[in-house]
């Protein structure tokens, strides 16, 4: 009985993880093509993107999760959470070759539709 409860534990947490990184996943994908779409990104930039975007994810959750065990105010984690966005938006501006004031109406875009993304 204990063996079939552990299995049913396990397959349960095993079916939310590779849900969560689907979802994530997913997300990454839809800013990348809007991307591609509205910068007008060749396949090359866009392999760049992908990479660029995916590393900016993991860092932003590695950072959450840090801040979580680590008890960090709300001051504190904002400002680390701000280093990883501004290296994200450095690299964007060069992929895309826009400025950052060209880029900001993009982002704020992509902030709201990525809420929708299921």
């Amino acid at each position: 009985m204990k063996k079939i409860v552990l299995t049913l534990v396990l397959l349960v947490a095993f079916t939310a993880t590779y849900g969560q990184k689907k979802w994530q996943m997913k997300k990454i994908n839809y800013f990348v093509d809007a991307a591609a779409k509205d910068f007008n990104l060749d396949k090359e930039a866009k392999a760049k993107l992908l990479k660029v975007r995916t590393a900016y994810f993991m860092d932003y959750m590695k950072t959450m999760k840090a801040a979580k065990a680590e008890g960090l105010e709300q001051a504190e984690r904002r400002k680390k959470l701000n280093v990883i966005n501004q290296a994200f938006n450095k690299d964007l501006i060069e992929i895309t070759g826009k400025t950052g004031k060209e880029i900001q109406p993009f982002l704020k875009k992509m902030r709201e539709e990525l809420k929708d993304v299921k």
